[in-house]
């Protein structure tokens, strides 16, 4: 979350203000564009691996997180591309509204309004840019229930990323190169999960070279 609340403090900032006092974003594991496993967290909750917790009984809890709703898939992006099939219809990032209204979520889609307005992923940091992140793990890109019982576990859809945030979420930023004066440059850490990159020591060594 830390990379989201910052580029959004940059975009709030002068560029004046950034030029004289950021030297730099070295920003590790980025859902930039967001990441779809937030959509399985609000549909169907997630345990975090937590020992006797229940998905079922987290979720109740994790659809009033503002934070479950910010990282969702954007809409900007993803478009209509599914992200929930249900043996009835299919729910893309432009869908939100009839997903949180069958999921039994109304006060979803309000959440959501606030939360989209934050940040506006094509628009640049307007400062150096280094983004670190790992890539090859097997990274949650959809899914599919076999009815319309959402209390049920759905099949998981798997992509490339680092088992939390799919690969053109982490490298979207790529299109600022082109938008920006400012350098964009990214190091990949092939088998590095998401969470195992706070730890990584090869990371904590690169950010110490590109940015000291």
């Amino acid at each position: 979350m830390g990379n989201m609340y910052f580029k959004h403090f940059l975009e709030k900032m002068t560029q004046a203000w950034k030029d004289k006092h950021i030297k730099g974003f070295a920003a590790i594991a980025p859902p930039w564009v967001g990441a779809i496993a937030a959509v399985d967290t609000i549909v169907s909750g997630n345990d975090f691996t937590i020992p006797y917790l229940a998905p079922l009984a987290a979720r109740v809890v994790q659809r009033s997180f503002p934070a479950s709703y910010f990282v969702l898939p954007n809409p900007k992006y993803y478009n209509d591309v599914i992200l929930v099939s249900t043996p009835v219809r299919n729910y893309s990032a432009l869908d939100y509204a009839s997903l949180f209204t069958d999921i039994s979520v109304p006060d979803g889609i309000n959440i959501w309004n606030k939360v989209n307005k934050a940040m506006d992923p094509y628009i640049p940091p307007g400062v150096p840019t280094t983004v670190y992140f790992g890539k090859g793990i097997p990274t949650h890109i959809g899914a599919t229930f076999k009815s319309t019982d959402f209390n049920s576990r759905s099949e998981i859809k798997f992509g490339d990323g680092d088992g939390t945030v799919p690969f053109e979420s982490l490298t979207f930023g790529e299109i600022w190169a082109n938008k920006s004066s400012h350098s964009y440059n990214e190091r990949a850490y092939p088998g590095q999960t998401h969470v195992g990159m706070l730890a990584y020591q090869p990371l904590i060594l690169d950010i110490l070279v590109d940015f000291i």
